[in-house]
């Protein structure tokens, strides 16, 4: 081969190599990070909870994860950007994990609490949870009391706030009107209802997940006459 025909293949090989690159650099995706957290109740870890995750932004599904013996769940190759992932599990409530900011570092999520299903009045319904900024240890629940029948928030009504059990939950009752929203330190609370007109309502275990937001479907409570004697309560429907 000529000294010509030499340097044009290795102008060719050069250029290619060049495009090759080019390509490679275009279609790599410039971080890739990973999401990892584990689901359990209230007295253990949950296997085998199915776990969606989820683009914020139009819901499309980005994969479909299973968690294993110690409940744990990861996905990894990630690109950064908003998720929210979907929870559930047989027997369980399922919940909705929405403020999940994935940047180019891993996440590591807190425990996720599921709530046993069907438990009708007896237990609250987690609407969602959010995730609270900066790995936060603290917690946070809403909520709103509405009428059974009409479905119209109740602005006057009283909630009031009472620590379960745990030492580290203790803390002075608090009520709201209406639409309550507290910051609290994570644990078990019980719930009081109560409006003028309206049978008494008050819910036994209701939790504050640490690093959430928890938002709960509406309370709703029942009209009533007279002296709204608690034997006169209509039983509990599941909704």
């Amino acid at each position: 081969m000529s000294r010509v025909g030499t340097l044009k293949a290795v102008s060719m090989k050069l250029l290619l190599a060049s495009f090759c690159l080019n390509v490679l650099f275009v279609t790599a995706p410039l971080t890739a990070a990973t999401l990892s957290g584990s689901v359990r109740s209230i007295v253990e870890a949950i296997p085998n909870a199915q776990v969606v995750v989820r683009s914020a932004a139009d819901g499309n599904e980005i994969a479909r994860l299973t968690t294993d013996s110690s409940g744990a769940y990861q996905q990894s190759f990630l690109s950064p950007g908003d998720y929210r992932l979907q929870i559930g599990a047989a027997g369980f409530t399922t919940v909705e994990v929405r403020g999940i900011h994935v940047q180019s570092e891993s996440l590591s999520l807190p425990p996720i609490l599921l709530t046993l299903g069907n438990q009708c009045g007896s237990t609250p319904v987690v609407h969602y949870l959010e995730l609270l900024p900066g790995q936060s240890s603290q917690a946070r629940i809403s909520g709103s009391v509405a009428d059974h029948t009409s479905r119209k928030q109740l602005q006057d009504a009283n909630v009031t706030l009472l620590c379960q059990s745990e030492p580290e939950c203790a803390a002075p009752p608090r009520s709201a009107r209406g639409r309550f929203s507290w910051a609290v330190v994570p644990g078990a609370y019980k719930m009081k209802i109560r409006r003028k007109g309206y049978f008494e309502d008050e819910y036994s275990i209701f939790y504050a997940q640490a690093g959430f937001h928890t938002e709960y479907d509406p309370i709703y409570l029942d009209r009533c006459r007279g002296r709204c004697l608690p034997s006169q309560k209509p039983p509990a429907v599941c909704e």
